[in-house]
């Protein structure tokens, strides 16, 4: 793995491929500001990558819809009780909630006053690869009634069975996946000025970001115009226009 410095090795995440360092088992993002609150995102149909839509009344079930950025189809993740968490819909404000055991239809999902504690509300997102199973607190997964494509289907509690329409793509859930950079002619912590005949081409984060760091204090970060614009490892914002950049071979 190249390092930032000895005991940093670089990461990115997975997701939207933000520059950051390998400290305590997780990806510190140098990209992303300490301050930044939480967004909610997107609950989207891994076989048909149609959202999750919730239901703008009580008695309306929660549906599968063409994903269009709307408020109705952000979520956000709230921690409850245990490994259970809410999922609360960012533009009522209410939680997708199970009616299992009421007269009006155990398997459907509405969305009702969040409640926490409520385990009609709580739900474990279970991950599969790079999707999550939604599993409620009756052990049964939020899927796609008869496995529809249509738009506006039902989304129904159901016995999991690993089936796609039960399959989530939850990019917010994914924030923490990192992958590490590995260069095998570089030495791990050898990095230059300047590019050379031998090393002619900066290593990027992702397409024209290239990753650098600081000549003389060795805090990573990306170029800015004419600056290296990152953060220390300790957590401080820093800049400088005095930098170092990793070069790779032709």
């Amino acid at each position: 793995m190249i390092e930032a410095s000895h005991g940093f090795p670089i990461c990115r995440s997975r997701v939207e491929h933000k520059l950051g360092f390998l400290k305590d088992g997780s990806c510190e993002l140098v990209e992303t500001p300490l301050e930044e609150k939480e967004d909610p995102g997107e609950v989207t149909e891994y076989y048909d990558g149609r959202c999750l839509t919730g239901g703008f009344s009580e008695s309306t079930p929660a549906a599968q819809r063409a994903c269009g950025n709307g408020a109705d189809q952000k979520w956000y993740f709230r921690p409850d009780s245990g490994n259970y968490m809410r999922m609360e819909n960012s533009l009522t404000g209410k939680c997708l909630t199970s009616l299992h055991g009421s007269d009006d239809g155990k398997s459907r999902v509405v969305e009702k006053p969040c409640s926490p504690g409520n385990p009609n509300q709580e739900w474990i997102p279970k991950r599969l690869g790079n999707t999550f199973e939604l599993i409620g607190y009756f052990e049964l997964c939020l899927g796609v009634n008869g496995q529809s494509r249509a738009e506006g289907a039902k989304i129904l509690e159901q016995d999991c069975t690993g089936a796609s329409n039960q399959l989530w793509s939850v990019e917010l859930l994914r924030q923490g996946d990192y992958e590490t950079l590995y260069q095998a002619d570089r030495d791990r912590e050898d990095w230059l000025p300047t590019a050379t005949d031998s090393y002619p081409t900066a290593v990027e984060v992702d397409a024209g970001r290239p990753i650098c760091r600081a000549a003389n204090e060795s805090w990573l970060g990306v170029v800015q115009g004419q600056q290296c614009v990152g953060r220390t490892y300790d957590g401080q914002p820093a800049a400088t226009p005095i930098y170092e950049s990793l070069y790779q071979a032709p």
